[in-house]
């Protein structure tokens, strides 16, 4: 070890009185730093890496044991409004035009279905008929019900 950093110092020494040895001098002290310390580094790196992967792990068991989560009911539905169109009894029959829906749409701001006809032209008012819920022609999903 006295050996080594005499070989060290004698180094530095050299590098004092040449061009741009303050510079060299660090240079050459960080690569010493770096060279004596890479195992502990490595070993404390390797160390810190398990500890978080044990951290992440074991968070990731206690989710997964529990199993899924319920799915939650859904919400409400929204009522009419006063002075909107009357729901028809009849789920089947759009609230506008009151016949069986043709190209069933949804009104995806109030949850109401309408004919693809019917909706379009009333959402012009930038409302449900129904709710008086803000809504635009982007807010029409059509729908394809299954046979």
């Amino acid at each position: 070890a006295a050996e080594l950093a005499a070989r060290r110092q004698r180094r530095l020494t050299r590098l004092a009185g040449r061009r741009l040895g303050g510079l060299r001098a660090v240079l050459l002290r960080l690569a010493h730093l770096v060279g004596d310390h890479s195992r502990t580094s490595l070993v404390a790196a390797v160390f810190a890496f398990k500890l978080l992967e044990w951290w992440y792990g074991s968070g990731e068991r206690a989710l997964s044991d529990r199993g899924p989560k319920p799915v939650p009911p859904p919400p409400p539905a929204l009522v009419p409004a006063k002075g909107g169109l009357p729901v028809p009894e009849d789920p089947a029959l759009c609230a506008l035009c009151r016949k069986p829906r043709t190209n069933p749409t949804l009104l995806a701001t109030s949850g109401y279905v309408f004919c693809y006809a019917c909706i379009h032209d009333a959402i012009r008012d930038r409302r449900c008929p129904v709710t008086f819920v803000p809504g635009s022609v982007d807010d029409l999903w059509r729908l394809f019900p299954g046979e």
